[in-house]
């Protein structure tokens, strides 16, 4: 057994396979198979699937290390695993044993992460229906623990943190572990609305970039304390209220991201997991390309009003437990090359979702629920985590509009 960090939710998920409402075995995954599992598949002999095998797992040609060493080729026309049953079970752990299943297709939607020298750190995917379900709707938050898992027959590692290595680029990584857990105690500081939560971790990230900028790295702890003084004592407020709303820079983004959604539909098969909630988006508000930025605006802060504020309002805990889990399993802030720019796509990614959510609100109206919530944080978390050039592509076009400043990260974030 080893030793391992997780979070609370973590004990709590149970697959339900067949019942799931999005079926990990459909779709247009890449899925890599294992060295070991790849050559004990190849090795079956069996008339019904060998032929299926030889078919559909193959050789990984580009693959760097025995994780990826195979693939598995799902069927383009069905969009699913061929090994999946009408009756929604895997034919190779029916018929072989999960023995046989590659690592991931047993682990998933778990992950682990290795931070050389600490607990392993194990975490669910909220592209998971069911684990996005367990992880979300708990009202009392995403708390931590320390317990024992068994590694020893399947592991999978999602990110690798070799301080050492790190250290030689990123110098201020021996704080890793300060900054993130100030950020998940900011997120969960519920005396505070979330909006504000997030304006508040903004001013301290880039507080914090300039004085990275400068080279002294040792100061990050003064900062943290400096910022958490603020916090206790209520010196953010005055600042907060007078932080001004813009739906109409909000709805400028929405509109250039179904037009590059549009277009992103015919090149990546992944982005089609978003297909459906970006259509109740420009359904619910009424989204016309033909009429004036204003008119569409309108119609988008009617909806956010009259349908998405009474449901999410007393929900906050929602999208507190979404972001405290992006920045656990993402190892935040070092996802992108500077600690702003770590903050500035945890911005965008939440952006993005309360856009969809908004729009979803407006095509249920009285019926919206946590279910549609959990729905398009799963098909969001989906299509990002397994393909990155959507949000990098909105992330790319905001920083040529010099739009990636605190400023602009507050009008993205506040209704």
């Amino acid at each position: 057994m080893t030793r391992a960090f997780v979070p609370s939710y973590l004990e709590d998920f149970r697959c339900d396979g067949p019942n799931c409402p999005d079926n990990c075995c459909q779709g247009s995954w890449r899925i890599s198979v294992d060295e070991l599992h790849f050559k004990r598949l190849r090795a079956v002999h069996d008339r019904e699937l060998t032929p299926l095998i030889k078919k559909y797992v193959k050789r990984n040609r580009r693959g760097d290390n025995d994780q990826n060493y195979g693939k598995l080729v799902l069927d383009k026309k069905k969009r699913q695993c061929v090994f999946l049953t009408p009756e929604k079970f895997c034919g190779i752990q029916q018929k072989l044993g999960e023995r046989h299943l590659c690592n991931v297709c047993m682990i998933y939607p778990r992950s682990t992460a290795f931070i050389k020298g600490f607990p392993l750190e194990r975490f669910l995917s909220f592209s998971c229906p069911l684990a996005a379900k367990t992880a979300l709707l708990r009202p009392q938050g995403i708390d931590f623990l320390e317990t024992d898992i068994d590694i020893t027959e399947r592991h999978l590692f999602s990110c690798v943190l070799d301080f050492d290595q790190e250290r030689k680029t990123r110098p201020y990584v021996d704080y890793f572990f300060e900054l993130r857990a100030f950020t998940v105690q900011v997120l969960k500081t519920r005396d505070f609305q979330l909006w504000e939560r997030l304006i508040v971790l903004g001013m301290f990230y880039a507080r914090l970039q300039e004085v990275v900028n400068q080279g002294d790295y040792h100061a990050i702890p003064a900062e943290i304390d400096t910022c958490t003084h603020r916090i206790v004592s209520n010196l953010y407020q005055e600042f907060l209220a007078d932080v001004p709303a813009n739906p109409t820079v909000q709805m400028e983004m929405a509109r250039q991201i179904i037009e590059a959604k549009s277009q992103m539909d015919a090149k990546s098969g992944q982005v089609e997991s978003l297909a459906g909630v970006m259509e109740d988006f420009a359904t619910g508000i009424g989204f016309d390309p033909e009429q004036t930025l204003d008119d569409n605006t309108r119609r988008y802060q009617q909806v956010y009003e009259q349908w998405y504020l009474p449901f999410m309002g007393s929900r906050e805990y929602i999208l507190e437990n979404y972001l405290v889990n992006y920045v656990f399993i993402r190892l935040f802030p070092l996802t992108q090359k500077t600690l702003f720019d770590s903050y500035g796509m945890m911005v965008l990614s939440f952006a993005l979702i309360k856009l969809l959510l908004i729009g979803r609100a407006g095509v249920r109206k009285a019926e919206f629920d946590e279910t549609d919530v959990v729905m398009v944080i799963q098909k969001f978390v989906k299509s990002v985590e397994h393909n990155q050039g959507f949000v990098t592509w909105v992330y790319q076009e905001m920083e040529k509009q010099n739009l990636l400043t605190m400023a602009h990260m507050a009008i993205l974030i506040k209704n």
